[in-house]
């Protein structure tokens, strides 16, 4: 069944956003011949590749329409600007360059720090309790000042025992430093709005990790008057172990040093703290995106780890299985071994969810590069014995 409606897409980035076809090929990672082929005649149930990359196309669309509605000159001018996210590049190079998905995301977190910054008083009533994830307004000393029936949900508290609590008591240890620290960019102004993971202790004792959107809300001459802030559950990485069942061999605790999440649709990636810590870096420092710990691979790896992955998610490979160099806080490399596999699969059985573990090897890469260099120094000393010991010989053949 033909779709050309699908298409829709190219021509309105072409028109709208004055993208050349080359351009929009680009953006797409296709060649320009496969492009016009689809336009002649794009079929959904073949071309299934195409279709996931013409709707990142659409999702990126959709969000310059919702920045600039009305105002396609505004979201061109956007493109052209030289943006700090892009590294000083304007986003159209990103954009050139097959990056729909940072862009869209890059987009998505300017339009939540415009809505925060024109907060200015508190959410009405109706508003604050039926919303579908928790929210709180909070003291800037921590303590809860409000507090919506979700949260409540999510942390397993009554509404009551939370407003006897400060935020700091039933955040996990581990994370009250960075919680702190981000609080104070918040009402330095350093930042008009973060989003972070972190973890919370339920109720019950057991861990919540949790992508917390937090905001300061100040009075109209700008003082600060207490903090905003969203909690959306995140999947319970300290179990995805439990279910992923990778390997067996007798040194697997002792291996695993992190645990992964990633929800391929939006590109989240949910990780253990360990992660973060073979690197030398804080579980802040790290954007929780796979375009983010993309960006901490080796240039020269990148192919590869690529080359991996599609093969898991396009159904060739039954799991994912990669050793790659990733950027350490002290500007050196690590060599990281991941493995992962699918938790969760579409209609079509391309993963939708995957889930892995993350492991430094760099100990055991550096001591089989050490046997090799020492392999090839012993080859090129009996070789070099060999020819001395043979030259002899003939030598005293001719005498």
């Amino acid at each position: 069944m033909r779709s050309p409606v699908t298409l829709a897409p190219i021509e309105s980035a072409r028109i709208t956003l004055g993208l050349t076809y080359v351009e929009i090929a680009r953006a797409l990672h296709v060649d320009e011949s496969t492009l016009h082929r689809w336009r002649s005649g794009f079929d959904r149930r073949r071309m299934s590749a195409g279709v996931r990359a013409i709707t990142g196309l659409t999702h990126l669309l959709a969000i310059l329409e919702k920045r600039w509605p009305n105002a396609p000159h505004l979201a061109a001018t956007w493109l052209d600007t030289p943006h700090p996210d892009c590294g000083g590049d304007s986003p159209r190079a990103w954009l050139v360059e097959g990056r729909v998905d940072y862009l869209a995301g890059l987009l998505t977190g300017e339009l939540a720090a415009a809505a925060a910054a024109a907060v200015t008083v508190p959410p009405t009533r109706d508003v604050f309790e039926i919303a579908p994830v928790g929210m709180a307004r909070v003291a800037l000393g921590g303590e809860f000042l409000a507090v919506n029936a979700r949260l409540c949900e999510i942390l397993g508290y009554t509404k009551q025992q939370l407003l006897a609590l400060r935020g700091q008591a039933i955040t996990h240890a581990e994370d009250l430093a960075t919680g702190l620290e981000q609080a104070l960019q918040l009402i330095s102004g350093a930042v008009p709005i973060l989003t972070l993971q972190k973890r919370y202790r339920h109720a019950d004792g057991g861990v919540v990790w949790a992508r917390v959107l937090c905001t300061l809300v100040r009075d109209a001459s700008g003082v600060p008057l207490h903090f905003l802030t969203v909690v959306e559950p995140l999947p319970d990485i300290g179990a995805a172990a439990e279910r992923l069942a990778l390997g067996d061999t007798p040194d697997a605790e002792r291996a695993i040093e992190g645990v992964w999440e990633w929800d391929v649709a939006s590109g989240d990636i949910y990780s253990s703290p360990g992660i973060a810590a073979t690197l030398g870096r804080g579980a802040h420092e790290i954007t929780p995106t796979f375009d983010g710990f993309v960006a901490l691979v080796h240039p020269g790896d990148v192919g590869s780890l690529r080359a991996s992955l599609t093969e898991c998610l396009t159904g060739r490979a039954r799991g994912f299985d990669a050793e790659f160099r990733m950027q350490h806080a002290d500007g050196g490399w690590r060599w990281v071994h991941a493995r992962g596999r699918a938790l969760s699969r579409d209609g079509d059985g391309r993963p939708m969810r995957m889930v892995g573990l993350h492991t430094d090897v760099t100990e055991r890469r550096n001591a089989e590069e050490e046997w090799r260099r020492s392999h090839a120094a012993l080859v090129a000393s009996e070789a070099r014995y060999r020819a001395l010991v043979e030259g002899k010989g003939a030598r005293s053949v001719a005498r």
